[in-house]
This record gives C-alpha cells, structure tokens and sequence, in this order.
C-alpha cells in the first residue's frame, strides 16, 4: 500500500506533504475528520451491539428447539432398544426350548457393540417355581456352567433367575442366576412390565456386572415373555402366563455417548432418576466451568419411568452467532472509517461529501434500530405456548434474518453510492491517492456485500422447510458442469459424471450441495494444466455416497475440520476468492437433511469430498448389492466410462 511506504520513488512528494508528514497529520486530526471519526466508530458500535443482542435472543429461540431435539433422541434411541427386546420375545417364543448356544447365536447377529451404544448385554430371565429350583441349576451346569446356581436365597412363592446372558464375558458372567426379584427397584419394573406387556424401565440400580471399583449408574429394559407367544387379555391371565422376561443391561454413560450428535459440543444434560432420588444424585451429569446462559429442566417418560432431564448451554453454543457476525460488521465499520478520514485529508473538497455519507449513514441505522425493535416487540406478544413459539420463533427468525441483511445492505449501498458521486463530481480534483482510497472503498463493500448474502444463506438453513422429491442428480450436476464450461472458455476442463445417479432429497439442498462442490473443485484446480472433475457415487456401509473430486491444490489433512468451519479459509483472498462461509452452509444443509458430508485431500494432488443427502438416496435401478466394492473415485468403472454422450460429461474447451 502506498501509505506505508512515504519514501518509495513512485511517491514524489516530500514527507510534510505525505500521508503521515506533518501537513497531512494536520488534516487527520482536522475537527471535521475527528467528527467524521468520532461518528462512524459510534455507527459501528451501535450496530455490532444491535446485532450482539439480536443474536444472542435469536440463540435463545435456536436453544428452545434443540430442547426438542434432546426429548427426541431420548425417546428414539429407547425406541430402538425396544425393538430390540421385541425381537428377542419373537426369538424365544417361536422355539418349544432355546438353547444357549442358539441364544449366543441370535445375540451375536444383532451387532450390539457397533449398532446399540449402551447396551451391556441382551439376556432371558426364567421364572421359576421354588420346587423346580434345584433342577433347574443342574441343566445349567449341564449346560456348561458349572458353578451356576439361582441366588440371593430367598423364601418367596416365585423365583427369577437369569439364566442367558449375552456376549457372556467376565462382567456379564457375575450377573448368570441372579434373581432379579430380590431388588426391589428391578421387582417393580418386572412387575410393570408383565401386567402390561409392554417395555419397562426400572429406576437407577448399579448393575451386577460392575465391579466394586467401578460402580455406576445404570438401569434395565424389561419385556414379558408368556407362555404360547401371545400377549393375555388381562392382568391376571398375564401374572398366570409369565414364563420369563427378555432384559438389557445399560450403563448411564455409555448410554448417553453420542446421542445428540452435533449437539454434543454445544449442550450439557444432567439426568436423574425421578421416581425416587430426583434432585440428589445424577444419573448422568456433565459439567461446565461458569454458570449457563440457558437452562431448562423437564420430565420425560421413558418405558413406563420418568427421568428429569436439565438440559444447559456450553461455552461453544453461547459464542456461535454474536461473537462472528458482531465482529465482522465491527472490524468492517471501523476499517471503513478509517477510509473516510484518509480520504477526508487527501482532499478538502470531499469533506462535506463525507459529512451526508455519515449522516446518511446515522439515519440508515436509525431505521434499522426501530424495525429490530418492532420485530422484538412482534416475538414478544407472539410467544405463549411452546410449541406455538417454536414455529413462530422460526417464522420472526427468517424475516429478522432478511430484515438484517437489508439493513446491513443499505449502508454499503450508500457508500457505494456516494463513493460514485465522488468520482463524479470530483474525480478531477482528486489525488492519485485518494482515486485509489475510493477504488479500496468500494472493493471493501462488494466483499462485505457478498459476506452478508453468504450470512443470509447460512442463516436461513437453520428453518429451512425440506420437501423431498425424486431428483436426478446427473441432470443436476450436467446442467452446473455445463454452465462453469462456458464461463470458463480460456480453461481445460473435463468432467466426468456418472450417469443414472438419483436421489430421494430436496431439490434445493441438492442445488446449493453440487453447485458449491464443483465451483469449489473448478476453483481450487486452477493451477493444474487440465482440470478433471469427477462426479459420481461410491459404495458406503450405509448403501452409497455420492463424491466431487478434482486435482487441484489439495490440502493438509490436519486442516480438514477448517473446510468446513465457517469464516476459516487455507487459502489467502489474492490466491483463491471466497468468504469462508459456502462450506459451512454445505454441511448445515445437509446435516438438517439428515445426511452427512466429509472430506478426504493430498496436498498438490487434489481434493474428494464424500456426502449423502440421507437413508432415502438410492440410484435409478441399483441397489446396495448391486453395487461393486471396487467402484472408488478415481477408477474407471463402467458406468462413467461406457455412456450416452447425454448423460455421461467429458467436457473440455
């Protein structure tokens, strides 16, 4: 810049005439450059604070609905247990006499490790008459165990013993005999389950398979068993029916590991035993350093029990919006001052030019002042139940998201405006310099005008209304690819494209995914002589990904999380262009899609990001089985080699 080198030769004025000599210190410090100081610091202090506090209700609203989505997960994933249970009743009443190795069997095929966090063990409780006790211990050593045994003694006039239990390592081998029915905790909700023949949950217990220094909370998932398979039509043919119950064993903790996926990092939850120490002693508790901004605390009913669940804010939920979006319209507003004084001193006949942008400037945020209120005012009167507030708050959040961005344009707008007057009218007079200064104005405020559409963009993905259709998604990515092709004439660049491919999504989510993905590949391969991009899908435990690959830079794998952070770039502004926000409002599209998207680069070898737009994707006439493991990108696989030029893209200049 040249303001920072006053003694560099293309200069020639003497130093009290530069920049920082003495005469144009002068002007700097000019009454009429003070005020004009004075009053944009003032303007953007009154807009960061504006927005800090807008975005900071807006984070209360955003932590509302994830309180829904913390009652959801909850509920799912006991759901999924249930089902669980459900198989095994179907299992044990469809045989005259399960085994234990066909029980190992059953057990072993359902994945418990990988496919039900939580879950220690699946196993069958027998009840038992007293008489049949002593026989009933003498199968079981036949069986293998040979120091099996139903315990603690006790004198009632029916007994429980477990007599399976799967996997059967040397934690779930201590639980082998126990009868449930001494605990009164695990009686109760045995008893809740046979009189209903439904799923129950018994209170907190400390499992039999801890050991003594490992003791935590934890509960158990019962489900009758009667005898001829049916469920009785009555609680007293139910009690006369019972013969056993299938059960899981949970530890609290493991049970709570990853459940609220990407809400992990920005909500804590403390969970209690309602039914019996409610506000003592958590079951599961996790803790934060200062006190939360937001905190709630409900009762949820689970299987027959009821669980107090207090939900609070993290540190990294508590900073997402007004920290990013404060500081940018700060760090802008103030550089933009510091422009006008620049050009202030450069040239006395700009000053009362200067004096109507700020002007223009107060009264454009004034106006802005009085729709945040009045929107503010809106949300107030329109909250009163929860779930009306939900939906309404989702409603304000996008009109205030679009008031915002307007409201932030008009200023830039103005400036852009007034900066044109300048030239105009006074182009002639000015300076080498301050024609310069006015060009870095304007190229500030179409880089700030493009940041608050990528904020806008991102912002609205958070109540975005998906509609799910059948896309085709080669249709989708030929039209993109065609339209870069011929905005890219003095470049070499061939795509190829699988053709086929579809997917069950929205057409949007689809959209905005591709047409970020192949700008971005065409962007960042603009140094290799031919660009190749490849489009196309690759098999993945979950049925298929689709995949964007292309060589160009590529990147350190250690930086992969940054991609997608928003406002986090590896490249410079004069390398590559951008804002830093298209990936990031990627991945938030397609995650409230419930699908998922991950990156995997080599630098200078290029760049593949993988992703899916949920459980609906599916290509036209194929099938997860259908689908050849030694289809990857990079490959030439028969479907993107052997096509119609109509479907399949080898496009080059």
């Amino acid at each position: 810049m040249r303001d920072e080198c006053p003694q560099q030769s293309v200069d020639r004025r003497s130093p009290k005439e530069t920049i920082f000599g003495s005469r144009k210190l002068t002007s700097i410090l000019h009454p009429a450059s003070l005020s004009f100081a004075l009053v944009g610091l003032l303007i953007t202090t009154f807009a960061a604070s504006t927005l800090y506090h807008s975005e900071k209700q807006t984070l209360g609203f955003r932590f509302e609905a994830n309180i829904a989505k913390v009652q959801e997960a909850i509920s799912d994933r006991m759901q999924a247990y249930s089902q669980v249970l459900r198989s095994g009743v179907a299992f044990i009443s469809s045989s005259d006499e399960v085994t234990r190795n066909e029980w190992n069997t059953f057990v072993t095929s359902l994945n418990l490790d990988n496919v039900y966090p939580g879950m220690q063990g699946m196993g069958f409780i027998r009840v038992i008459d007293p008489s049949e006790k002593v026989d009933f211990e003498k199968k079981n050593r036949r069986e293998g165990i040979d120091d099996f045994s139903v315990w603690p003694i006790q004198d009632r006039s029916t007994l429980t013993s477990v007599e399976f239990i799967e996997p059967l390592n040397n934690r779930n081998r201590r639980s082998l005999g126990y009868d449930m029915m001494a605990d009164a905790t695990r009686a109760i909700a045995m008893g809740r389950a046979r009189d209903s023949g439904e799923p129950a949950l018994s209170g907190s217990v400390i499992l039999k398979q801890e050991l003594e220094t490992e003791l935590r909370p934890g509960f158990l998932l019962f489900l009758p068993v009667y005898e001829g398979g049916k469920r009785p039509t009555s609680i007293e043919k139910r009690r006369e029916a019972i013969v056993g119950y299938v059960y899981s064993a949970f530890r609290m903790n493991d049970f709570m590991d990853g459940l609220f996926g990407d809400l992990t990092n920005e909500l804590g939850v403390k969970i209690y035993d309602a039914d019996s120490t409610r506000g003592t002693t958590a079951m599961h508790a996790e803790s934060t350093d200062a006190a939360p901004a937001f905190n709630t605390t409900m009762d949820i009913r689970v299987a027959g029990h009821t669980w107090t669940v207090n939900v609070f804010s993290l540190p990294d939920f508590e900073n997402l919006l007004p920290r990013l979006s404060a500081l940018a319209i700060a760090l802008a507003g103030a550089a933009l001052t510091l422009l006008g004084m620049i050009i202030l001193a450069d040239s006395k006949s700009t000053q009362e030019k200067a004096t109507r942008i700020a002007e223009a400037m107060t009264e454009t945020l004034r106006e802005r002042e009085a729709d945040v209120t009045r929107l503010n005012k809106d949300l107030e009167k329109e909250v009163a139940l929860r779930t009306a507030r939900l939906e309404e708050a989702n409603a304000e959040l996008k009109s205030f998201s679009y008031t915002v961005s307007h409201d932030l344009k008009t200023p830039v707008r103005h400036i852009n405006t007034l900066t044109e007057f300048l030239v105009e009218d006074h182009g002639d007079e000015l300076s080498e310099n301050a024609s310069d200064y006015l060009n870095r104005i304007k190229r500030a405020a179409a880089h700030m005008n493009q940041l608050i559409d990528d904020i806008l963009t991102l912002a609205t993905c958070a109540d975005a209304k998906f509609r799910r259709d059948e896309i085709d998604i080669t249709a989708v990515a030929t039209e993109i690819s065609s339209t870069i092709e011929n905005a890219s004439q003095d470049r070499s660049i061939k795509f190829q494209i699988e053709p086929g491919m579809k997917a069950n999504a929205d057409s949007t989510v689809v959209r905005t995914t591709f047409q970020n993905l192949i700008e971005n590949a065409v962007k960042f391969s603009a140094t290799s002589q031919e660009t190749l991009i490849e489009i196309g899908t690759t098999p993945h435990p979950f049925g298929f990904e689709f995949y964007v690959k292309d060589n160009g830079v590529g990147f350190d794998m250690k930086y992969s999380e940054k991609v997608f952070t928003l406002f986090k770039r590896l490249h410079t502004e004069p390398e590559y262009s951008g804002t830093g926000v298209g990936m990031a409002t990627v991945r938030k599209l397609i995650s409230r899609h419930r699908g998922w998207i991950r990156v995997e680069s080599e630098k200078d070898k290029g760049t593949t990001f993988y992703f899916s737009f949920g459980k609906s994707d599916r290509s036209q006439e194929t099938d997860l089985d259908s689908i050849s493991p030694h289809h990857k990108p990079g490959r030439s696989s028969q479907p993107c080699t052997n096509t119609a030029a109509s479907t399949t893209q080898a496009i080059s200049p």
